[in-house]
């Protein structure tokens, strides 16, 4: 018995809404250091080495 695949246009779009949802978390954790950063007064660069050193991390893991 054959199992037919769930609707073909659902998952045609599953790409699309992965990296939607990739774009989307992205900017919203910028903005939200952005945000952060700014309320607290600390310099802009702060932001940069912060996500240098967390990739630095992600990589070494």
């Amino acid at each position: 018995m054959l199992v037919k695949d769930p609707e073909p246009a659902v998952r045609n779009r599953r790409p699309y809404a992965v990296v939607a949802g990739l774009v989307v978390s992205f900017s919203f954790f910028t903005l939200l250091g952005v945000t952060i950063i700014s309320a607290l007064g600390l310099p802009d660069d702060i932001l940069r080495y912060v996500g240098l050193g967390l990739l630095v991390l992600i990589g070494l893991g």
